[in-house]
């Protein structure tokens, strides 16, 4: 799959070692488009109790064809590949209005990371107007502004959590040189 623009979709950069344990930043080097970040293409949308989203790896080009299962593509280009999901989730302790919801970032079912379903982090939002905003208060509540309203508070948590960054869709200028 090339890393062409997808509509409705919403580039981002995340730091890694914001994203992943210490010993696993290393790991992920190679898939950075600048020192400490990786970029992903988000696609949000509404599930069964808040904004739910999937979040495809873009990754940088290499000067080397890659012949590497669902991860091949041809030298130069970019390629872009399942990678994480988050959901928005009641949280166990009760009531949304005390303790907030939970917020999920796990690997996708079925990725080319063998690592299915693992989740990475679970956060805790007890902000009443961040869990608030991640809600949808009834059927009719998840039209297209709701979406809006709840990616924009969602882009606020993964700011603060993952020092996300809103991006250009993948182009050379962003891949890291050396």
């Amino acid at each position: 799959m090339s890393a062409e623009t997808k509509p409705n979709s919403l580039y981002l950069m995340l730091k890694t070692s914001l994203l992943f344990k210490a010993a696993e930043v290393g790991d992920w080097k190679h898939y950075e488009v600048r020192d400490g970040y990786i970029m992903v293409c988000a696609l949000f949308f509404a599930g069964a109790a808040g904004i739910e989203g999937e979040l495809g790896l873009c990754v940088p080009p290499k000067n080397h064809d890659v012949d590497a299962w669902e991860g091949s593509c041809r030298a130069g280009e970019w390629d872009c590949c399942a990678f994480l999901n988050l959901m928005t989730m009641p949280n166990p302790k009760g009531d949304r209005w005390k303790n907030g919801v939970l917020v999920a970032i796990f690997f996708g079912a079925n990725t080319f990371f063998d690592c299915p379903l693992r989740v990475l982090r679970t956060l805790e939002i007890q902000d009443e107007d961040e869990s608030g905003g991640l809600v949808f208060g009834s059927p009719g509540g998840q039209d297209r502004e709701s979406i809006c309203d709840a990616v924009r508070v969602l882009l606020t948590i993964l700011t603060r959590e993952f020092g996300a960054v809103v991006c250009d869709p993948p182009n050379d200028s962003q891949t890291k040189k050396g």
